[in-house]
């Protein structure tokens, strides 16, 4: 019979493999590429893996100041630490003529350069992912003019992790 060291070792060296093979957590958001890189976004095989493709996002000037043309969005089913995992990147071409799927497949980007479009009118951050939690801070100004400075840090199912205004917490009003 194995030591209780022995057995502890192999656990200690399989539990990093273990944690390597994980899927990742389940999530159910649609963000849009904020990331200006002219190079796009790479999309990876796996978190720091081989890239798949890149999704340009650059957006060409719309007729008011600041306003863009088109955007990029990825539905978000997974997250992996910093690591967001999607199925689908989208253009979606704001004037109306349509939107062009220019990714379908399994692959990663990093969460922080993803981004909301707005919040919903009253929208609260919560403290945890989930509806009964504790409000943490409340932003109610719709307006994506007046959109404040959002890091998307992760998800949990319909939940979005963020950092707004210094405070961590999560949302599904966007």
């Amino acid at each position: 019979m194995p030591s209780l060291a022995v057995a502890a070792a192999v656990a200690l060296i399989a539990a990093p493999a273990l944690a390597a093979a994980a899927p990742p957590a389940a999530c159910d958001v649609t963000l849009y590429v904020a990331d200006q890189d002219p190079n796009g976004l790479n999309v990876r095989a796996e978190p720091n893996g081989t890239i798949l493709t890149a999704l340009k996002a650059k957006t060409l000037a719309g007729p008011d100041p600041g306003s863009p043309v088109n955007r990029v969005d990825v539905h978000v089913n997974g997250a992996a630490g910093a690591w967001a995992a999607i199925d689908t990147a989208t253009l979606v071409e704001i004037n109306g003529s349509g939107e062009t799927t220019l990714f379908k497949g399994q692959g990663f980007v990093a969460f922080s350069k993803l981004g909301i479009v707005q919040f919903m009118a009253s929208s609260a951050i919560l403290a945890e992912p989930a509806a009964n939690a504790r409000k943490l801070l409340m932003y109610n100004d719709p307006d994506p003019e007046h959109l404040p400075r959002v890091d998307v840090l992760g998800c949990s199912g319909p939940y979005v992790q963020l950092r707004i205004h210094g405070v961590i917490g999560w949302t599904r009003d966007f």
